[in-house]
C-alpha cells in the first residue's frame, strides 16, 4: 500500500475537478488522493473553518499513473496535466514519504487542527509531512494562527513555522 504511489501536477485549483474526471472514466477505478488541510480564516471577527489544498495542483496516484494520463490525455486535453518525471519516466513517491502522508491524514486525505498550546512548551506535531516530530515552541502569533517551533531533523536542530492546527502540547505518561 505505501509502495507505486506517483504523482500528476496538474493546474491548481482545478485539482478536484480533474481528479473527478478521470475517476468518472477510469475502468477499474483508479485511487486518488488529494490531500488537504483544515485552516481557520478570520472573517468579520468570526473564525470559519475551510479546507484547502496541502500540495496546490498535485494529485497523488496508487499504481495506475499511465492509465491516468491516458484518460486525461482522451478527455482532459485542454487541461495542464504532467505525471512527475525523470527522463520522460513517472517518477514514484519514496515509500516513507507517502506512508508519513497516509498514515497522517484520515481517510478523506485530510490534515485535522490541533488546540491549547504556549510559548515554552513541548509539543508534537499531529498532521503533515513532518507528523510525530516533537520540538519547542519559540513564540506563537495568534492573529495568523501560527507557530515558530524548534525540532531536531536531519541531525540537527532547525526552526519551522508551523500552523497551530498541526501541532499540540506533548503529554508525559507519569506511569
Amino acid at each position: 500500500m505505501f509502495s507505486d504511489w506517483y504523482v500528476l501536477q496538474v493546474t491548481t485549483g482545478k485539482e478536484q475537478f480533474i481528479k473527478e474526471k478521470i475517476e468518472k472514466y477510469a475502468s477499474p477505478p483508479i485511487q486518488m488522493t488529494i490531500f488537504k488541510r483544515e485552516i481557520i480564516h478570520s472573517r468579520q471577527n468570526k473564525k470559519v473553518k475551510k479546507f484547502g489544498p496541502l500540495f496546490s495542483g498535485y494529485i497523488f496516484v496508487y499504481q495506475s499513473i499511465k492509465e491516468a494520463c491516458k484518460i486525461a490525455n482522451l478527455y482532459l486535453s485542454k487541461e495542464f496535466i504532467s505525471p512527475i518525471s525523470i527522463n520522460n519516466k513517472p517518477c514514484k513517491v519514496y515509500k516513507e514519504e507517502i506512508e508519513l502522508l497516509l498514515r497522517s491524514a484520515n481517510e478523506n486525505g485530510t490534515f485535522q487542527l490541533s488546540r491549547g498550546i504556549k510559548v515554552g512548551e513541548r509539543i508534537e506535531i499531529t498532521a503533515g509531512p513532518l507528523k510525530i516530530l516533537q520540538g519547542n515552541i519559540l513564540w506563537i502569533d495568534q492573529k495568523k494562527s501560527k507557530a515558530k517551533v524548534e525540532i531536531f531533523l536531519f541531525k540537527r536542530k532547525m526552526r519551522i513555522n508551523l500552523g497551530i492546527e498541526v501541532i499540540q502540547k506533548q503529554y508525559i505518561n507519569t506511569n
